[in-house]
């Protein structure tokens, strides 16, 4: 039987991997802090091999940091907070645009990110012509984000379907923007 794709649900699984992958985990957590995360484990289907991700990512985006990061997260870093902030907003993004730079393989996309401990961060996801193809005519700006550091980016964190969902509502806008910029630029050839 064939299961339905869930893109939301692809790009959180890419964003535990990417933590994974970079050492993003969280150091100091209490067996009873272990144990009460177990039921999130299980909702959200999450592969045993991803549970320390995981705990990482319920730590900065699933439930309040109590800062812009949280002080016994994955991102939390005492000698530069700016740089803790642009990593934690750099894992949220870049599998998204991972998988929209592979759906747009002549294109490269630039993740810019000016991060804040104080006001608010902003993310800007740049397309542009990989080589000398013509796929569009000028860098795009797929994405134009801005939210606090210490602010949940999603509405209900705790249900995995409005997660997923969510995600995909960013993944979609980004690529809906590639869409019209790839027709633009073949509407306006001679």
């Amino acid at each position: 039987m064939n299961e339905k794709r869930n893109p939301g649900r692809e790009i959180f699984l890419a964003q535990l991997v990417l933590m994974k992958e970079c050492g993003k985990k969280v150091e100091f957590l209490e067996d009873s802090e272990v144990e009460k995360l177990k039921p999130a484990i299980h909702e959200f289907s999450v592969p045993e091999e991803l549970a320390g991700a995981f705990f990482a990512y319920h730590m900065e985006f699933l439930s309040h940091p109590g800062g812009c990061t949280s002080i016994n997260g994955a991102f939390f870093d005492d000698e530069d907070v700016k740089r803790g902030v642009w990593s934690k907003f750099y894992h949220f993004y870049r599998p998204m645009v991972d998988m929209i730079e592979a759906k747009y393989p002549r294109l490269q996309f630039s993740v810019c990110i000016d991060p804040s401990y104080d006001d608010t961060t902003s993310i800007i996801v740049i397309a542009e012509n990989r080589h000398r193809c013509d796929m569009i005519p000028v860098p795009v700006a797929v994405l134009n984000e801005s939210w606090k550091a210490w602010r949940l980016p999603f509405d209900s964190p705790g249900d995995p379907e409005s997660v997923y969902a969510e995600l995909e509502q960013i993944y979609s806008g980004m690529d809906a923007r590639m869409q019209r910029a790839t027709i633009r630029s073949y509407m306006s050839k001679p």
